[in-house]
């Protein structure tokens, strides 16, 4: 399966995942996680940068976020 890519997410929920049903009966989710990485500035200061990753999922993966 080399033509699948592979993504791990790791942070923590910005909200509880909201679910909804498609008018076919399928489920969809979505939800926001946020990371925190932290740099040096160019003076040398530390400083803490947090990115906001929005995610979606769908059918049975949808379901268990749930």
């Amino acid at each position: 399966m080399r033509d699948i890519n592979t993504i791990t997410l790791t942070g923590r929920l910005v909200h509880d995942p909201v679910l909804n049903r498609s008018t076919s009966g399928g489920c969809l989710g979505h939800f926001i996680l946020a990371s925190n990485r932290q740099c040096k500035d160019k003076n040398g200061v530390l400083q803490t940068e947090t990115a906001f990753v929005p995610c979606k999922v769908f059918g049975g993966w949808a379901e268990s976020v749930g």
